[in-house]
């Protein structure tokens, strides 16, 4: 009996697979659940038994067409063949088989219009392979192939299997907030919990890049590196504790233009002395905050670059580094804190003064400014008061005198109308002739006579008020080191104001004729030092060896407080003096 029986069972398992083939065709579906996997069984044509059925499943999420069925050959067949996509992004496959032992597989896949191609590095023993490269809700045709020896191989039938679409992770919407125009806050609404997110983005036809450097666990991310107006596309990238990723639907997103702030306000640039001077109104704010301001100067009306950066708060910029007599232009913008121009200011040209040359301290030179063309007429108005002597007057020879202050008390003003006939060249001095008008003015005198040195000084009844007038030739020339030297002829008693300036000189002698000599130099920026020495002709006896003359000194902007020197016959006196001086000229900077 024994022996009968396991004939029998032989003869079954031999018998097997020839009552399978008697089926052509044979279709069936199987469910994969977190729970159980529905297997395949075929449909036999006979009453043989076949493996018991699974649990029924709602919804059928792999699908499984068997077509073409092999005839079988030697057992070694694979059939009921399962396959299990619980895990995403892998297909476990497993199959039985007549005879196993000593048996190697290999997995052929396709998907649709393609050929099949083996997916496994080599043949294994086993009944079970796992598809790592597969991809949620794709369809494939599997097919598993038996090797015993290199002659005797066998096919399973071709399985038709659609893998079930991956959980979505990731919302498809993302939500988009462009307060700031420099950047985007982007939100989400989380599915699951414990998901990581990644969020990439790309502009145009660019790759998507990476944006956050660590995986996020919040439903929220901040590009700061948005560019104002671009348009991009984002997706949201969505991975849960067991590796599986699910990535969004792109989503597009447009950036806020920038609204610049307005330019300038009543942009004006001002004529000053070696300088221009800049002035604006505050404009409205943009998108951002206001930084500054940023300058733009040329000489050219289409060549300003630009040039200085002045702070917020500040509508006023002088320009100290300008050449007088050259015409600039500038142009002003509105500059944010995210670097933003607005639009420019109109173009304003503007032509700084030079410094001018046209008078020493009392006495003229022939220059009409200080650069250029010298050529044409120009005035100046002095006004001079000689306080008294700071230190005194002294007779030269027996050191008497007061050493205390002597109030003198000697006003000028004067008027002088110049002409520029010759302009300075490398060998050429400039000339100048004109005509010059003073008034006198003595508010207080000390004693009228006074005798020193064996000679006596008459001085009779003061005047009080005395104009003196004079017509002279002047030259002009710079020498090294921006030493200007003049020297000139005055025709007229322009100089008759000398002997008021002590008490001792003898104010009755007229004086007809002058000469004088001075020489001046710019010792920094818009300062300057002239010193001149003035002979009245007629009352020296010798004219080139004088015992009266007046040395005047000044420097520019320096409180106008200035020392003299006067020499008259038997003494001296260092007188301290107010000096102030306009230059007037028809402009040729006008600026048009």
């Amino acid at each position: 009996m024994n022996t009968l029986k396991k004939s029998a069972a032989v003869i079954a398992l031999v018998l097997f697979p020839f009552i399978a083939s008697a089926e052509d065709v044979l279709t069936s579906k199987i469910g994969v659940t977190a729970e159980a996997t529905q297997v395949l069984t075929p449909v036999m044509a006979t009453a043989t038994p076949a493996p018991p059925a699974a649990a029924p499943v709602e919804t059928a999420v792999v699908e499984i067409a068997a077509r073409e069925i092999q005839p079988a050959k030697n057992g070694i067949e694979p059939f009921n063949v399962l396959f299990d996509d619980a895990e995403p992004y892998k297909l476990k496959i497993t199959w039985s088989a007549g005879v196993t032992e000593g048996i190697n597989y290999n997995i052929y896949r396709k998907q649709e219009g393609g050929e099949f191609e083996k997916i496994n590095p080599s043949p294994f023993a086993g009944n079970a392979y796992t598809d790592i490269t597969v991809l949620p809700g794709s369809a494939y045709v599997y097919k598993v192939e038996a090797v015993k020896s290199e002659t005797d191989i066998t096919m399973s039938r071709e399985y038709a299997v659609t893998l079930k679409e991956a959980p979505k992770l990731a919302p498809d919407r993302l939500l988009f907030e462009n307060h700031d125009v420099s950047k985007v806050i982007i939100r989400w609404t989380a599915v699951k919990e414990g998901v990581a997110y990644n969020i990439y983005r790309r502009e145009k036809d660019n790759a998507f890049v990476l944006l956050n450097e660590a995986p996020l666990s919040a439903a929220e991310f901040t590009d700061e590196t948005i560019r104002p107006g671009a348009e991009y596309a984002y997706k949201l990238e969505a991975t849960d504790e067991s590796g599986f990723k699910s990535m969004s639907e792109e989503n597009v997103f447009k950036a806020a233009e920038v609204t610049p702030a307005g330019k300038p306000l009543n942009f004006r640039a001002y004529q000053d002395v070696e300088r221009i001077t800049l002035k604006w109104e505050a404009p409205l704010k943009g998108s951002f905050d206001i930084a500054g301001y940023n300058i733009y100067r040329g000489t050219t009306p289409s060549g300003p670059e630009f040039y200085a950066f002045s702070e917020t708060g500040k509508t006023t910029y002088h320009d100290e580094g300008v050449k007088g007599g050259i015409k600039y232009y500038y142009f002003v913008k509105t500059k944010d804190v995210k670097d933003n121009e607005s639009e420019q200011t109109d173009t304003e040209p503007c032509i700084a003064f030079p410094n001018p040359r046209t008078g020493l301290v009392l006495m003229p030179t022939a220059y009409r400014n200080d650069i250029f063309d010298n050529f044409g007429i120009n005035a100046d108005m002095a006004f001079s008061y000689y306080i008294g002597s700071i230190y005194g007057e002294h007779d030269v020879d027996s050191r008497k005198g007061n050493d205390s202050f002597t109030k003198i008390g000697v006003w000028l003003l004067s008027a002088d109308l110049r002409l520029t006939a010759l302009n300075e060249t490398v060998n050429v001095p400039s000339v100048g002739v004109g005509y010059t008008y003073s008034i006198m003015l003595q508010d207080s005198i000390g004693s009228s006579d006074t005798t020193g040195v064996g000679v006596t000084i008459k001085g009779n009844d003061r005047d009080s008020l005395k104009s003196m007038m004079g017509v002279y030739a002047v030259l002009s020339k710079e020498l090294f080191w921006d030493f200007a030297f003049s020297g000139g002829y005055v025709i007229g008693d322009y100089s008759g104001f000398i002997p008021y300036l002590t008490r001792f000189a003898d104010t009755e002698k007229k004086n007809y004729n002058s000469y004088f000599i001075g020489f001046s130099r710019p010792l920094f920026a818009k300062m300057g030092v002239e010193v001149e020495y003035v002979v009245p002709a007629n009352i020296n006896n010798n004219s080139f060896l004088p015992d009266t003359y007046l040395i005047n000194t000044h420097i520019d902007r320096f409180i106008n407080f200035d020392v003299a020197y006067l020499k008259y016959p038997g003494g001296y006196a260092w007188l301290g003096y107010i000096n102030f001086r306009f230059t007037i000229f028809p402009s040729p900077y006008k600026v048009e």
